[in-house]
């Protein structure tokens, strides 16, 4: 088989299998933030925009009679450490903005409390976890000439670094604390040139803001609103 063909075979199985841009979520992302118990009643939901969730809401939230709610600061779980890439002020920074998009959408469709009551729910976000890895080769870089260029690239730290954030999500009742609703996904940030970019906070801006939206799309759908 020539050079061509074989890279042209390459490519082609490469687009079947495809790459989705948001990092799928698996068991060994789960940091411990909830109880075995509260993982393993988790069930994906794939979102109108396509991008996926483990999520789970309880049966009982339908009889509840809430129409708020306390948003606490996003936190990390666990306390993460500053690497040559993520620096602390970058970890620091990523709650900071996070907490911003998820209180400045949620005003917008519902109800804010500043402290617990019976009519309240408490969310509780943590950041679990920054995944910095090669991005999959393009199906045009498959192709022989193209596969060389990319190894040398890589090889020199060149290869993009795809992006990639871990959060939990805890919806409870502000009085007495029992579980609502629960929930773990990735969030996709933009891509770093390569493996000695430093990450900054506003590589994940858009990728928090598309999380918001879905979150107080999924709140706004358990209250009512």
């Amino acid at each position: 088989m020539s050079l061509i063909k074989n890279g042209l075979l390459i490519a082609c199985f490469s687009l079947l299998l495809g790459c989705a841009a948001q990092s799928p979520v698996t068991k060994e992302n789960y940091s411990g933030f909830m109880s075995d118990e509260q993982y393993s009643q988790l069930q994906q939901v794939k979102l109108d925009n396509g991008n996926t969730v483990m999520r789970w809401i309880s049966p009982e939230l339908g009889n509840a009679q809430y129409s708020k709610v306390l948003i606490e600061p996003v936190a990390f779980h666990p306390q993460p450490k500053a690497t040559e890439q993520v620096s602390q002020k970058t970890l620091s920074a990523l709650q900071s903005l996070l907490t911003d998009h998820i209180t400045k959408q949620l005003k917008k469709s519902l109800p804010v409390a500043d402290q617990p009551a019976p009519d309240v729910l408490k969310l509780e976000i943590v950041i679990t976890g920054v995944n910095i890895s090669n991005e999959p080769l393009a199906a045009y870089q498959y192709i022989p000439v193209a596969l060389i260029a990319s190894g040398v690239n890589q090889a020199a730290g060149g290869r993009d670094q795809a992006v990639n954030l871990f959060a939990e999500a805890k919806v409870s009742d502000s009085v007495n604390g029992t579980l609502m609703a629960s929930g773990v996904r990735s969030i996709t940030g933009e891509s770093l040139e390569n493996s000695t970019e430093k990450l900054q906070a506003n590589d994940l801006d858009e990728g928090f803001a598309l999380a918001s939206d879905d979150l107080t799309d999924a709140l706004a759908k358990l209250l009512n609103q």
